[in-house]
């Protein structure tokens, strides 16, 4: 009797033991699922920066009400400091902790790299925790690779994560994308840094489209556009090409994300990081096509060549669209091409009128899973013009006015376009060039249909002149160097000096120019007196490059020589020195 009642007491306390156990289990196990936590992730804002856009994201953002959001770079147009009173107001409708990451608009020298901390209150580089994560903010806003680093911020980026190695998750955010080193087949010493030290994901931004890749277990990602500039000829959800968010959700130390863009939620792996390579690489390197044409020429031939770097065969019709002003006897070509082969043709156009709007060349390059790339674009017709020497005792006086006893010999244009290669809507606009042997002098007649509204604010010289009423000039008269300036109606100059070795770009240099402007009823007008020699211009050539553009604010065009407005001399128009 005493034994069976012993048992049963035995018995009873293992229950109750268990029952313990078994509370305590799932007391453990509720304790550990509530490691759970949602971040935000806005993409860049600039270049062309779609305002509306970036505040319906915001927006949508604090509808969510996630426990703390991010960016990963570029926010102000160039670090203008009204732009940066813009991006801040539109982030204070965020009830959640933002964190910054500075980009290339954010930062470009070492004063905007000041104005970026006094605006933000953050450092350019910093780590934060949060729950069971570690967060790590670089500055890769003035390099384009690891080795550019300064080496402070790579020594406090390799004790950051050997201090903090211990948690479940790290997470790195830095704007460039220098990962892609990888992806390519080179070598990204941050990676083997991050695979070291157990970095779970990688975020980026800077080329306004999304991209995943999954390296060595390490996520990487591109979040797309938050408000900044995309090509829109090929804004296809598959291209990741979209205004974007990303969303975050860590549970239990396991990452999750998604792309909510306007309309739905969109896989963040929507598309591959090589096929990202390609893409990019059909735009600009794959498809090429080149012409020139000289003074009173009719007849332009076009070369065009298309690379296939795809594993398939290449099946497409190669299709040249042309407006009234041009004409062509085939403008449908049947195209086959290898893999690894180029194909090249030669396409003759007849010019009937003025050269804009340029002809355009379309053609779907197929790749990736089941992609395809819309190609079109203008052919950009390089133009060959002609100086005309200084008739003897007829020197243009500079003062503003160019009369037709000084300018009537001059080369005289008036065929302008669109950055797109459409005609502009620029009003009429006349640009003229002589030369003598120490000097290239440039006139300007920019008509305003209301002349009272030409802008004319800027009055300190290298001050923001661009925003005015104004034109522009790209120069290269030699192989190491680019000169640019800005004017606007009143004179007042902006110029830079670029040395084409290594790119560098000098904002202290002043230029040899003599301007003199003047206005009446119709026009503003300017006269330019240029020293060759201050240029080092080298007679032995016979030409320089050059480039044009006049903007109209008001209109909100502009009126360019050649719409290839970059620093790349070859692609620019010549002009010859006679």
């Amino acid at each position: 009797m005493f034994d069976r009642i012993s048992n049963l007491l035995k018995e009873i306390d293992m229950t109750r033991k268990l029952i313990l156990v078994l509370l305590f289990s799932t007391f453990s196990s509720i304790i550990l699922a509530t490691t759970k936590f949602h971040f935000a992730i806005v993409g860049d804002r600039t270049g062309s920066a779609n305002q509306p856009i970036f505040e319906s994201i915001v927006s949508s953002v604090e509808k969510l009400h996630p426990d703390l959001v991010l960016n990963v770079g570029d926010l102000p147009e160039d670090a203008i400091e009204q732009d940066w009173l813009v991006v801040l107001k539109t982030l204070g409708l965020l009830s959640s902790p933002f964190y910054f990451v500075p980009g290339n608009n954010d930062i470009s020298n070492e004063e905007e790299r000041f104005r970026y901390t006094e605006h933000t209150g953050f450092p350019t580089y910093y780590s934060f925790d949060y729950e069971n994560s570690h967060f790590i903010i670089m500055d890769t806003s003035m390099w384009e690779s690891y080795y550019e680093l300064e080496s402070t911020q790579v020594n406090w980026l390799i004790n950051d994560l050997e201090k903090n190695k211990h948690y479940e998750n790290i997470f790195v955010f830095m704007h460039k994308p220098f990962w892609y080193a990888e992806v390519r087949g080179e070598i990204d010493p941050l990676h083997d840094l991050f695979k070291q030290y157990n970095v779970k994901a990688v975020f980026t931004g800077h080329l306004h489209q999304n991209a995943y890749q999954k390296i060595d277990g390490i996520e990487y990602f591109i979040v797309g556009s938050s408000g900044g500039h995309f090509s829109e000829s090929n804004n296809e959800v598959h291209f990741g090409l979209f205004y974007q968010f990303m969303w975050c959700t860590v549970i239990d130390g396991k990452l999750d994300t998604a792309l909510i863009k306007e309309d739905g939620i969109v896989p963040s792996d929507i598309m591959s990081a090589q096929d990202q390579i390609l893409f990019n690489e059909i735009q600009n390197e794959l498809i090429i096509a080149t012409a020139q044409i000289q003074n009173e020429d009719t007849t332009v031939n076009v070369n065009i060549s298309i690379k296939n770097k795809t594993p398939k065969i290449i099946k497409q019709n190669l299709e040249i669209v042309t407006g009234d002003n041009w004409s062509v006897t085939n403008s449908l070509v049947p195209v086959e091409i290898n893999p690894g082969e180029t194909y090249n043709t030669i396409i003759e156009l007849t010019k009937t009128g003025s050269i804009y709007p340029l002809p355009l060349i379309k053609f779907i390059y197929p790749f990736g899973n089941n992609l395809e790339f819309k190609y079109e674009a203008p052919i950009v017709i390089k133009r060959v013009l002609t100086s005309k020497r200084v008739v003897p005792g007829q020197t243009p006086l500079i003062d503003g006015v160019l009369n037709a006893v000084e300018w009537g010999n001059a080369e005289k244009i008036v065929d302008f376009g669109e950055l797109s290669g459409e005609a502009t809507l620029v009003e009429k606009t006349e640009l003229f060039f002589m030369h003598d042997d120490q000097y290239l002098y440039v006139g300007v007649n920019c008509y305003d249909s209301q002349m009272e509204k030409v802008l004319s604010n800027i009055t300190e010289r290298d001050g923001e002149v661009y925003l005015d009423d104004a034109f522009s000039m790209i120069l290269t008269p030699n192989t190491k160097e680019t000169y640019q300036f800005y004017t606007n109606s009143i004179g007042t100059t902006w110029d830079i000096k670029i040395d084409r070795s290594n790119n560098s770009q000098h904002i202290e240099w002043n230029g040899p120019f003599l301007i003199a402007n003047s206005k009446d009823n119709f026009k503003w007008s300017t006269e330019i007196k240029i020293s060759l020699n201050e240029l080092n211009y080298d007679p032995a050539t016979g030409y320089i490059r050059l480039n044009f553009r006049r903007k109209q604010p008001r209109l909100r065009a502009s009126a360019l020589l050649s719409p290839e407005w970059n620093n790349e001399a070859d692609l620019h128009p010549v002009l010859l020195l006679k």
